[in-house]
């Protein structure tokens, strides 16, 4: 939905057996989303929350998470180069996450994840970015992470 210039939003589901007609057992995979940007003169904001259910999860042949999985971000941007000619962006960024890969289990089992970086895009479809990362759970661990990456939209 873009009800209004700079903003779009929507909300997508999806639920089917995850085998894909391939040998070995399905699993019945349901995924939900709501997402949202908006953009306004040098402002970027956005938003996701996202929630997925894996039917039978543990018997997976694979370490499993648990059968309902969640997530969201919020993230805020103020693009330096607003109004460049060229179309250039320079956006230094702030980012909070958290996710829960085992959201029916007993305890919490949450990762937090606080990012802030700057993102510079030569054009709309290529994004180079540097950013740094505290990722921390419930048992106290924290993790910083460094990351350099390149994006191309096609």
């Amino acid at each position: 939905w873009t009800g209004t210039t700079g903003l779009l939003a929507g909300v997508s589901a999806y639920t089917g057996d995850s085998g894909q007609d391939e040998a070995g057992p399905d699993f019945r995979t349901t995924v939900f989303d709501a997402h949202a940007q908006w953009e306004w003169r040098a402002l970027r904001l956005r938003g996701l929350w996202a929630s997925a259910e894996v039917e039978d999860a543990a018997l997976l042949p694979t370490p499993a998470p648990g059968e309902e999985l969640e997530g969201m971000y919020l993230e805020a941007g103020w693009d330096l180069l607003a109004g460049d000619p060229r179309g250039r962006a320079l956006i230094p960024f702030l980012r909070y996450e958290l996710y829960d890969l085992s959201a029916d289990a007993p305890g919490n089992t949450e990762v937090r994840i606080m990012t802030a970086g700057v993102a510079f895009h030569p054009t709309a479809q290529v994004a180079l970015k540097l950013d740094w990362s505290q990722l921390e759970n419930d048992a106290d661990t924290v993790e910083d992470v460094l990351a350099f990456t390149l994006g191309f939209a096609f």
